[in-house]
């Protein structure tokens, strides 16, 4: 699993307590502490990256963040700097 050194970076429209709230509930989903989960943070079937997690990870964008992304969406992730970096597309608009 890839790591990278310091936290994940607040990104545009996103507010860093809600970021860091939703990294938080993120983190269980792929049965590992927040500290791990990183911008470069691998999505596939090794870290648990299936549907059940899809659809939990579709839920906590929305409370975290009031956006609908589409599970085809995160599907298309290869890591979770790919999905901070769809969120912060899906405020801009």
């Amino acid at each position: 699993m890839g790591r990278s050194d310091g936290p994940i970076p607040l990104r545009k429209d996103v507010s860093q307590v809600n970021l860091e709230a939703f990294l938080q509930e993120l983190a269980p989903l792929f049965s590992i502490e927040r500290e791990e989960l990183t911008d470069d943070f691998a999505l596939d079937p090794n870290t648990n990256w299936d549907s059940l997690t899809i659809i939990s990870m579709m839920a906590l964008m929305d409370d975290h963040f009031e956006v609908e992304i589409s599970g085809e969406q995160l599907r298309r992730c290869s890591s979770i700097g790919d999905v901070l970096k769809l969120l912060e597309q899906s405020k801009e608009l």
